[in-house]
Protein backbone atom coordinates (compact mmCIF):
# COMPACT_ATOMS: atom_id res chain seq x y z
CA UNK A 1 0.00 0.00 0.00
CA UNK A 2 3.33 2.52 0.59
CA UNK A 3 3.75 2.69 -2.86
CA UNK A 4 0.38 3.30 -3.92
CA UNK A 5 0.58 6.24 -1.39
CA UNK A 6 3.48 7.49 -2.62
CA UNK A 7 2.06 7.07 -6.94
CA UNK A 8 -0.74 9.11 -5.57
CA UNK A 9 1.08 11.48 -3.60
CA UNK A 10 3.33 12.22 -7.15
CA UNK A 11 0.31 12.37 -9.52
CA UNK A 12 -0.94 15.22 -7.17
CA UNK A 13 1.54 17.09 -6.98
CA UNK A 14 2.24 16.68 -10.52
CA UNK A 15 -1.02 18.13 -11.46
CA UNK A 16 -1.05 20.80 -8.91
CA UNK A 17 2.23 21.97 -10.42
CA UNK A 18 0.81 22.29 -14.04
CA UNK A 19 -2.44 24.16 -13.29
CA UNK A 20 -0.22 26.33 -11.60
CA UNK A 21 1.72 27.41 -14.16
CA UNK A 22 0.94 31.23 -15.79
CA UNK A 23 0.08 31.86 -19.64
CA UNK A 24 3.38 32.78 -21.93
CA UNK A 25 3.20 35.92 -22.19
CA UNK A 26 2.03 37.13 -25.80
CA UNK A 27 5.04 37.55 -28.62
CA UNK A 28 5.14 38.90 -32.27
CA UNK A 29 3.51 42.51 -30.91
CA UNK A 30 0.30 40.90 -30.15
CA UNK A 31 -1.31 41.93 -26.75
CA UNK A 32 -3.39 39.43 -24.88
CA UNK A 33 -6.56 40.27 -26.74
CA UNK A 34 -5.04 39.11 -30.00
CA UNK A 35 -4.72 42.66 -31.28
CA UNK A 36 -1.31 44.00 -32.57
CA UNK A 37 0.39 46.39 -30.25
CA UNK A 38 1.68 49.99 -31.27
CA UNK A 39 0.21 49.15 -34.72
CA UNK A 40 -1.49 53.08 -34.41
CA UNK A 41 -4.49 51.42 -35.57
CA UNK A 42 -5.84 50.24 -31.94
CA UNK A 43 -9.22 51.73 -31.05
CA UNK A 44 -9.73 54.17 -28.70
CA UNK A 45 -11.23 53.23 -25.49
CA UNK A 46 -15.05 53.96 -25.19
CA UNK A 47 -15.99 53.37 -29.05
CA UNK A 48 -15.16 51.01 -32.15
CA UNK A 49 -13.26 52.26 -34.82
CA UNK A 50 -15.35 53.07 -38.12
CA UNK A 51 -14.44 51.88 -41.59
CA UNK A 52 -12.35 53.49 -43.53
CA UNK A 53 -13.41 56.02 -45.94
CA UNK A 54 -12.79 54.83 -49.64
CA UNK A 55 -10.30 57.24 -51.43
CA UNK A 56 -9.96 58.37 -55.02
CA UNK A 57 -13.61 57.94 -55.23
CA UNK A 58 -14.93 59.61 -58.78
CA UNK A 59 -17.79 62.09 -57.44
CA UNK A 60 -21.44 61.43 -57.64
CA UNK A 61 -23.11 62.91 -60.76
CA UNK A 62 -23.24 66.46 -60.67
CA UNK A 63 -21.03 66.85 -57.99
CA UNK A 64 -18.50 69.67 -58.07
CA UNK A 65 -15.04 68.69 -58.50
CA UNK A 66 -13.47 67.52 -55.17
CA UNK A 67 -10.63 68.90 -53.24
CA UNK A 68 -7.74 66.51 -53.63
CA UNK A 69 -4.10 65.91 -52.41
CA UNK A 70 -1.35 68.21 -53.99
CA UNK A 71 -0.39 68.06 -57.63
CA UNK A 72 2.89 68.89 -59.25
CA UNK A 73 3.66 72.89 -59.37
CA UNK A 74 2.53 72.90 -56.02
CA UNK A 75 4.37 73.36 -52.87
CA UNK A 76 1.97 71.16 -51.26
CA UNK A 77 0.15 71.51 -48.02
CA UNK A 78 -3.17 71.02 -46.40
CA UNK A 79 -5.17 73.89 -44.99
CA UNK A 80 -6.63 71.54 -42.35
CA UNK A 81 -2.87 71.13 -41.00
CA UNK A 82 -1.58 72.89 -37.54
CA UNK A 83 1.12 74.33 -39.64
CA UNK A 84 -1.33 77.08 -41.20
CA UNK A 85 -0.30 80.37 -40.43
CA UNK A 86 -2.04 82.06 -37.92
CA UNK A 87 -5.55 83.92 -39.09
CA UNK A 88 -6.09 81.37 -41.64
CA UNK A 89 -9.17 79.24 -40.95
CA UNK A 90 -8.38 75.54 -41.05
CA UNK A 91 -10.06 73.41 -43.24
CA UNK A 92 -12.07 76.15 -44.59
CA UNK A 93 -12.83 76.27 -48.82
CA UNK A 94 -11.13 79.39 -49.76
CA UNK A 95 -12.58 78.79 -53.44
CA UNK A 96 -15.53 77.20 -53.43
CA UNK A 97 -16.96 75.32 -56.38
CA UNK A 98 -20.43 75.17 -55.56
CA UNK A 99 -22.78 74.33 -58.50
CA UNK A 100 -25.35 77.58 -58.08
CA UNK A 101 -23.67 79.89 -56.67
CA UNK A 102 -23.65 83.53 -57.79
CA UNK A 103 -21.16 86.37 -56.66
CA UNK A 104 -21.82 89.81 -57.88
CA UNK A 105 -18.92 92.23 -58.16
CA UNK A 106 -18.48 96.28 -58.51
CA UNK A 107 -16.14 97.81 -60.76
CA UNK A 108 -14.84 100.68 -59.75
CA UNK A 109 -11.86 103.01 -61.05
CA UNK A 110 -13.10 104.78 -64.92
CA UNK A 111 -16.23 103.32 -65.50
CA UNK A 112 -18.35 101.98 -62.48
CA UNK A 113 -20.62 98.91 -63.11
CA UNK A 114 -21.88 95.78 -61.61
CA UNK A 115 -20.91 92.27 -62.77
CA UNK A 116 -22.70 88.74 -62.24
CA UNK A 117 -20.44 85.75 -61.85
CA UNK A 118 -22.71 82.20 -61.84
CA UNK A 119 -21.07 78.65 -61.61
CA UNK A 120 -23.08 75.61 -62.97
CA UNK A 121 -21.45 71.80 -62.75
CA UNK A 122 -20.38 70.53 -66.09
CA UNK A 123 -18.15 67.99 -68.29
CA UNK A 124 -15.01 69.20 -69.85
CA UNK A 125 -12.34 66.84 -71.73
CA UNK A 126 -14.01 64.00 -69.62
CA UNK A 127 -13.32 65.14 -66.60
CA UNK A 128 -16.05 66.88 -63.62
CA UNK A 129 -15.66 70.83 -64.11
CA UNK A 130 -17.45 74.20 -63.09
CA UNK A 131 -18.50 76.23 -66.08
CA UNK A 132 -18.10 79.92 -64.34
CA UNK A 133 -20.39 82.47 -66.68
CA UNK A 134 -19.97 86.25 -66.20
CA UNK A 135 -22.69 89.39 -67.14
CA UNK A 136 -21.45 91.93 -69.79
CA UNK A 137 -19.16 94.54 -69.21
CA UNK A 138 -19.16 98.29 -70.57
CA UNK A 139 -17.68 96.67 -73.78
CA UNK A 140 -20.84 94.26 -74.34
CA UNK A 141 -18.07 91.20 -74.27
CA UNK A 142 -18.80 88.63 -71.73
CA UNK A 143 -17.08 85.64 -70.78
CA UNK A 144 -17.93 81.28 -70.19
CA UNK A 145 -14.81 79.91 -68.39
CA UNK A 146 -14.30 76.22 -67.78
CA UNK A 147 -12.76 75.93 -64.05
CA UNK A 148 -11.62 72.41 -63.08
CA UNK A 149 -10.18 71.32 -59.88
CA UNK A 150 -6.95 69.02 -60.03
CA UNK A 151 -5.49 68.30 -56.41
CA UNK A 152 -4.89 70.76 -54.36
CA UNK A 153 -5.34 73.46 -57.47
CA UNK A 154 -8.40 75.28 -59.36
CA UNK A 155 -7.18 75.79 -62.80
CA UNK A 156 -9.04 77.23 -66.06
CA UNK A 157 -8.57 75.32 -68.58
CA UNK A 158 -10.79 77.02 -71.45
CA UNK A 159 -12.40 80.27 -72.08
CA UNK A 160 -14.81 81.54 -74.57
CA UNK A 161 -15.53 85.62 -75.34
CA UNK A 162 -18.79 86.43 -76.93
CA UNK A 163 -20.31 89.68 -77.61
CA UNK A 164 -24.17 88.97 -78.04
CA UNK A 165 -24.28 86.08 -80.20
CA UNK A 166 -21.08 86.62 -81.59
CA UNK A 167 -17.79 84.54 -80.75
CA UNK A 168 -14.45 86.66 -80.20
CA UNK A 169 -12.03 84.42 -78.95
CA UNK A 170 -11.38 81.28 -77.96
CA UNK A 171 -8.82 80.28 -75.26
CA UNK A 172 -6.91 77.31 -73.96
CA UNK A 173 -4.49 76.77 -71.62
CA UNK A 174 -2.46 73.92 -70.65
CA UNK A 175 -2.55 72.74 -67.89
CA UNK A 176 -4.72 75.18 -67.00
CA UNK A 177 -3.97 78.89 -65.47
CA UNK A 178 -3.91 78.16 -61.68
CA UNK A 179 -6.63 80.85 -60.09
CA UNK A 180 -6.25 79.29 -56.52
CA UNK A 181 -4.29 76.48 -54.97
CA UNK A 182 -4.70 75.22 -51.46
CA UNK A 183 -0.98 75.14 -50.89
CA UNK A 184 -0.92 78.63 -50.37
CA UNK A 185 -2.90 78.40 -47.39
CA UNK A 186 -0.29 76.95 -45.28
CA UNK A 187 2.71 79.49 -46.52
CA UNK A 188 3.97 82.49 -44.61
CA UNK A 189 3.44 86.32 -45.83
CA UNK A 190 6.49 86.79 -48.35
CA UNK A 191 6.18 83.38 -49.63
CA UNK A 192 6.74 83.17 -53.25
CA UNK A 193 6.00 80.02 -56.37
CA UNK A 194 5.92 80.62 -59.83
CA UNK A 195 3.50 78.53 -62.15
CA UNK A 196 3.78 78.45 -65.47
CA UNK A 197 1.30 77.35 -68.66
CA UNK A 198 0.77 77.49 -71.69
CA UNK A 199 -2.08 79.80 -73.44
CA UNK A 200 -3.75 79.27 -77.66
CA UNK A 201 -5.72 81.70 -78.39
CA UNK A 202 -8.27 80.88 -81.67
CA UNK A 203 -10.20 83.24 -83.45
CA UNK A 204 -14.63 82.66 -83.88
CA UNK A 205 -14.06 80.71 -87.28
CA UNK A 206 -11.35 78.61 -85.08
CA UNK A 207 -7.95 79.55 -86.03
CA UNK A 208 -5.45 80.10 -84.31
CA UNK A 209 -4.11 83.90 -83.71
CA UNK A 210 -1.49 83.56 -80.80
CA UNK A 211 0.55 80.76 -78.74
CA UNK A 212 2.39 81.45 -75.96
CA UNK A 213 3.87 80.22 -72.43
CA UNK A 214 3.18 82.66 -69.77
CA UNK A 215 4.47 82.52 -66.13
CA UNK A 216 3.32 83.99 -63.12
CA UNK A 217 4.38 84.47 -59.56
CA UNK A 218 2.18 84.33 -56.96
CA UNK A 219 3.29 86.21 -53.37
CA UNK A 220 1.68 85.54 -50.16
CA UNK A 221 1.23 89.29 -48.66
CA UNK A 222 -1.25 88.61 -45.36
CA UNK A 223 -2.94 85.56 -44.42
CA UNK A 224 -6.12 86.14 -41.86
CA UNK A 225 -6.54 89.35 -43.42
CA UNK A 226 -9.46 91.61 -42.62
CA UNK A 227 -11.28 92.52 -45.67
CA UNK A 228 -14.54 94.87 -46.05
CA UNK A 229 -16.40 95.57 -49.43
CA UNK A 230 -20.09 96.31 -49.81
CA UNK A 231 -21.08 92.88 -48.83
CA UNK A 232 -19.58 92.73 -45.30
CA UNK A 233 -16.71 92.53 -43.47
CA UNK A 234 -14.74 89.14 -43.85
CA UNK A 235 -11.81 87.43 -41.37
CA UNK A 236 -9.12 84.92 -41.81
CA UNK A 237 -9.13 85.98 -45.17
CA UNK A 238 -5.44 85.28 -47.82
CA UNK A 239 -4.43 88.30 -49.47
CA UNK A 240 -1.86 87.46 -52.45
CA UNK A 241 -0.22 89.34 -55.27
CA UNK A 242 0.14 88.02 -58.46
CA UNK A 243 2.58 89.16 -61.28
CA UNK A 244 3.22 88.54 -64.75
CA UNK A 245 6.23 87.28 -65.69
CA UNK A 246 7.41 89.31 -69.22
CA UNK A 247 10.71 88.72 -71.44
CA UNK A 248 13.32 91.47 -70.64
CA UNK A 249 12.30 94.53 -72.82
CA UNK A 250 8.60 93.68 -72.73
CA UNK A 251 6.53 96.51 -71.36
CA UNK A 252 3.90 95.42 -69.15
CA UNK A 253 0.59 95.20 -69.49
CA UNK A 254 -2.61 95.87 -68.60
CA UNK A 255 -3.30 93.19 -65.13
CA UNK A 256 0.22 92.31 -64.54
CA UNK A 257 0.18 92.88 -61.16
CA UNK A 258 -3.02 91.86 -59.25
CA UNK A 259 -3.48 91.39 -55.87
CA UNK A 260 -5.86 89.30 -54.77
CA UNK A 261 -8.47 89.03 -51.61
CA UNK A 262 -9.72 85.30 -50.86
CA UNK A 263 -12.38 84.24 -48.04
CA UNK A 264 -13.13 81.39 -46.25
CA UNK A 265 -15.96 79.58 -47.77
CA UNK A 266 -16.42 82.21 -50.06
CA UNK A 267 -13.78 82.82 -52.34
CA UNK A 268 -12.84 86.07 -53.64
CA UNK A 269 -13.83 89.14 -52.41
CA UNK A 270 -11.75 91.87 -53.47
CA UNK A 271 -9.35 92.46 -56.80
CA UNK A 272 -7.00 94.95 -57.30
CA UNK A 273 -5.02 95.74 -60.84
CA UNK A 274 -2.31 98.02 -59.48
CA UNK A 275 -1.24 99.09 -62.70
CA UNK A 276 -4.92 100.50 -64.08
CA UNK A 277 -6.28 101.29 -60.36
CA UNK A 278 -9.15 99.30 -60.86
CA UNK A 279 -11.27 96.93 -58.04
CA UNK A 280 -13.73 94.65 -58.19
CA UNK A 281 -15.07 94.11 -54.65
CA UNK A 282 -18.55 91.90 -53.60
CA UNK A 283 -21.64 93.30 -53.17
CA UNK A 284 -23.09 90.12 -53.09
CA UNK A 285 -23.34 86.75 -53.42
CA UNK A 286 -25.69 83.58 -52.81
CA UNK A 287 -23.36 80.15 -51.08
CA UNK A 288 -23.27 78.13 -48.21
CA UNK A 289 -21.42 80.20 -45.66
CA UNK A 290 -21.45 83.84 -47.73
CA UNK A 291 -22.75 85.64 -45.01
CA UNK A 292 -19.84 87.41 -43.32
Amino acid sequence: MAWRWVSLCGLLLVWVGCSSQTDPAPSDGMDPSGMVSGSGDAMSSGGAAGAAAPTGAAPAPGDAPSREAPVEGSTGGDPATSDAPSGIVPGADYFPLVDGAVWVYRHEGGTTWDEEVTMSTTRHAGMDAMEVRDTPGPSGSSTVAIFVRDGSQVRRVHKVVSTGATTDAVVDYTPGFVRFDDAWLGMDAGTSVTLSYQRVEADGVGMIVSQSDRSHTFEMMVAGATVTVPAGTFEGCLEIRRNRIRAAGVAPGAGDVKSFWFCPEVGKVKELDEGAGKTEELISCTLPGCSP
